[in-house]
């Protein structure tokens, strides 16, 4: 039966080799601005650590400063 009928798409595939070229000029674009977008995020996310970790260490060195004192006026 095969012989009766020519192939759809020969063997080099051309069909299916465009339309797969056509699917990653169309979808390529979408998946970058995807990536930029998501690494926005993570910069974000960084910036917000960072905060939170200087106001940590702030914080300890208050709390060392007043441990040192009272240590300092219970004679320790």
């Amino acid at each position: 039966m095969s012989g009766l009928l020519p192939a759809f798409d020969p063997y080099p595939f051309v069909l299916l080799n465009l339309m797969l070229s056509f699917q990653t000029a169309i979808f390529t674009p979408i998946i970058l601005l995807g990536q930029n977008h998501q690494s926005e995020g993570v910069n974000q996310s960084i910036q917000n650590d960072l905060e939170c970790d200087l106001r940590t260490e702030h914080e300890l060195k208050e709390i060392k400063v007043m441990l040192e004192r009272l240590m300092k006026e219970l004679g320790l």
